[in-house]
């Protein structure tokens, strides 16, 4: 399928397990599903997966969690016959074998798939025990040929020493091959369990890179989230705090950066151990607009640094209750 107006050719980065490089920018698939931000007519949906895949977009994630987002996923592929040239990642956040196992079969079957490429624990367990326990059947599942990878999706929402040290923990079982972590220019301190990954051969995806949508720069302070959307978790001085932040940020915008959300997906994607990052996407300008974003050239040192140093004290502020 040709990338119709996709403008400069995308970048690509291995993701370690796979035999073939994929587009840097993929696609979150939670606002999809209907849930967390807001209702999505179905037609709308596909659209928005048809641009993606037109683009081409490879990497779609999603979870059993995200509402309709699997069975719309797995509907648009089908149509478009595009399967072999797509890499599915989905999440169960099951901890019981039979439970895994039942779920990957559910998600196998609104993905209309023989296999899932990435399969994730989602919000993975922290003891021991139960931690050996839920990739013992991950490990079976990839021997069964049902999944191809096996990786870890860490929790959030609050980014904190004791989200990086849970991230060594998985990558010294030797037992994953991806982790799917925060990484935003608000939240970064992930990035000190990039090098680690990449020495052990462990993919890192890169998630909420534009924030919930605070780093597109469409909300203003005192915006008011329906009641329906998850955003209404960070309390008003931390959304006034942030989308302040946000906006002194798109009124003195690098020279590097045409928008906002340009400059937040091109810092997610400044270390080379980002496989991949997936900001959502409702609607097909969005894609769109986050493609454009991730396959501008990559940014300098110096503007990395300086966006480093300048929201560093925001990170606490950053992560919601």
């Amino acid at each position: 399928m040709s990338a119709t107006g996709s403008g400069a050719m995308m970048h690509r980065r291995h993701l370690p397990g796979l035999s073939f490089p994929v587009p840097v920018c993929g696609l979150g698939g939670w606002a999809l599903g209907g849930r967390a931000y807001g209702p999505v007519e179905r037609e709308v949906a596909r659209a928005t997966l048809i641009r993606f895949i037109e683009l081409g977009g490879t990497f779609i994630d999603t979870a059993e969690a995200y509402g309709a987002s699997e069975e719309i996923i797995g509907k648009v592929i089908a149509e478009l016959g595009c399967r072999e040239s797509v890499v599915l990642a989905t999440k169960t956040q099951h901890h019981r074998a039979a439970d895994i196992r039942h779920a990957l079969e559910q998600s196998l079957r609104r993905l209309s798939t023989e296999r899932i490429d990435v399969y994730q624990i989602h919000a993975p367990p922290e003891d021991d025990a139960t931690m050996e326990e839920v990739l013992d059947v991950f490990d079976s599942l990839r021997r069964e040929g049902k999944i191809r990878l096996v990786g870890a999706s860490v929790k959030g929402p609050s980014v904190t020493p004791h989200t990086a040290a849970l991230c060594r923990r998985y990558i010294g079982t030797g037992r994953v091959q991806a982790l799917q972590v925060i990484y935003s220019l608000l939240r970064p301190a992930n990035a000190t369990v990039f090098a680690e990954a990449a020495r052990a051969g462990v993919a890192i995806i890169a998630r909420t890179v534009l924030e919930s949508g605070f780093l597109t720069g469409s909300y203003v302070p005192a915006h008011v989230f329906s009641a329906d959307d998850h955003r209404r978790r960070w309390s008003a001085t931390q959304l006034e705090c942030i989308l302040q932040s946000v906006q002194d940020l798109a009124a003195n915008l690098p020279g590097e950066a045409s928008s906002v959300t340009d400059l937040a997906i091109r810092f997610a994607l400044s270390p080379p151990e980002v496989s991949v990052v997936i900001p959502g996407a409702k609607r097909p300008d969005q894609v769109e607009r986050n493609w454009r974003a991730a396959a501008g050239p990559a940014l300098s040192d110096d503007v990395v640094d300086g966006l480093r140093r300048r929201f560093e004290g925001l990170q606490e502020m950053a992560n919601p209750a």
